[in-house]
C-alpha cells in the first residue's frame, strides 16, 4: 500500500510540475533514467553486490536476480535450484528480443519458443523437452507474476528442469521491460563443483549467504560450465551471528534423466566480524532547558 501511494504521489507531482508532462493530453513522459532511478529507490538495487566476472560475461544483474529469486521459490517448494550457462543465455536473448516483435509464446517465424534452442546448437530432443516463461513487468516483479499463474508456477517450480536461461530487455519505445526464462532438463550428471568468491570473504555479523555474492560453478558434460547463485538453503555450518572463521558446507542437489538424483558437495571458509558500531549524533536534536522540559511535559509537582 505504501509503494502504491508513493507511486501515485510521484505521478501527481509529475502531472503538476514536471516539464516532461505533455501539455495537450496530460500524458506523463518519463525518461528511462528517471524511471529506473525511481524504481531503484522503491525496490532497491537488484542484487546489492557485483556479479562475479565469469557470470557477468553471460548474464546481467537483472537476469541473475531473476534466477536467484526463481531458485528461492523452487527450494521453498522442495525443488532443486536451476543453473544457467552461456548457451541457455544466448537462447533466452534470442527469445526476449523477439518479444518486441510479438509478445507471444509463438515465435515470429510461427514455431514454438524452444526452437530457439536449435538456433544455438542444441538438439531436437532439447527443443521438445524445454519450456518457456514470459513476462512484461519490471524485472523485480517477474517471478511473483509467474507464481500467480498456475501454468507458469508449475513449470517454474518443476523438478524436471535443471538449467535456466534468463533474458531481460528494455523496450526502446516504452517504459516497459520484457523477461523470458527458458527451462531445460538434463541428461547427464553434473560434476566438479567450485565457487566464485568475492575479493574479500570477511563480512559483518548478520550477513546472509545470499547477500555475499557467491556463485556456484559446476561442469555439465552436455552444456559446459554452469552457474547458479549460492543460497542460504544450500548451506550448512553457517551461523550469521557467530564471529570468527567458519567452514560452510554446500550441497547442490539436482535431477537428471527425469528421475535420477545427483548431488555435489563443496565447502569454503568465511570470516564473520563484529558489526560496525552505530554512530550517533545529536545534530538536529532540540536542546531543552529544564524549564522548557517541564513546560512541555507539564509540571505536576
Amino acid at each position: 500500500m505504501k509503494k502504491l501511494l508513493s507511486l501515485l504521489l510521484l505521478l501527481l507531482m509529475l502531472t503538476i510540475v514536471s516539464p516532461v508532462a505533455n501539455a495537450n493530453n496530460g500524458t506523463i513522459v518519463m525518461s528511462y533514467e528517471e524511471y529506473e532511478q525511481y524504481i531503484t529507490e522503491l525496490y532497491g538495487e537488484p542484487l546489492g553486490y557485483p556479479l562475479p566476472a565469469e557470470v557477468a560475461k553471460i548474464s546481467t544483474e537483472f537476469e541473475w536476480m531473476i534466477l536467484r529469486d526463481t531458485n528461492r521459490e523452487r527450494m521453498k517448494a522442495g525443488s532443486s535450484p536451476l543453473s544457467t550457462n552461456a548457451t541457455m543465455q544466448k537462447a533466452a536473448k534470442i527469445r526476449v528480443d523477439e518479444l518486441l516483435i510479438s509478445y507471444s509464446h509463438i515465435r515470429p517465424n510461427g514455431t514454438i519458443p524452444t526452437t530457439a534452442f536449435k538456433d544455438v546448437g542444441l538438439s531436437a530432443v532439447e527443443v521438445m523437452n524445454g519450456a518457456e516463461l514470459c513476462a512484461a513487468s519490471f524485472p523485480t516483479a517477474a517471478v511473483s507474476a509467474w507464481l500467480k499463474s498456475n501454468k507458469h508456477r508449475y513449470a517454474m517450480l518443476s523438478n524436471a528442469y535443471v538449467h535456466s536461461g534468463v533474458g531481460v530487455l528494455k523496450s526502446p519505445t516504452k517504459l516497459k521491460y520484457f523477461e523470458v526464462q527458458l527451462l531445460l532438463p538434463e541428461r547427464s550428471p553434473q560434476r566438479n563443483m567450485s565457487f566464485l568468491l568475492p575479493p574479500s570473504m570477511e563480512f559483518p555479523a548478520g550477513t546472509s549467504i545470499d547477500s555475499m555474492g557467491i556463485a556456484v560453478k559446476v561442469n555439465c558434460p552436455d552444456h559446459g560450465n554452469c552457474y547458479l547463485p549460492l543460497l542460504d538453503e544450500m548451506c550448512t555450518g553457517y551461523d550469521s551471528a557467530k564471529t570468527g572463521i567458519q567452514a560452510v558446507t554446500v550441497k547442490y542437489d539436482y535431477i537428471y534423466q527425469k528421475n535420477k538424483k545427483g548431488s555435489l558437495l563443496g565447502a569454503f571458509l568465511v570470516s564473520i566480524t563484529d558489526p560496525p558500531e552505530e554512530q550517533y549524533s545529536d545534530e538536529g536534536i532540540e536542546k531543552l532547558t529544564k524549564a522548557d522540559f517541564l513546560h512541555k511535559i507539564g509540571d505536576n509537582r
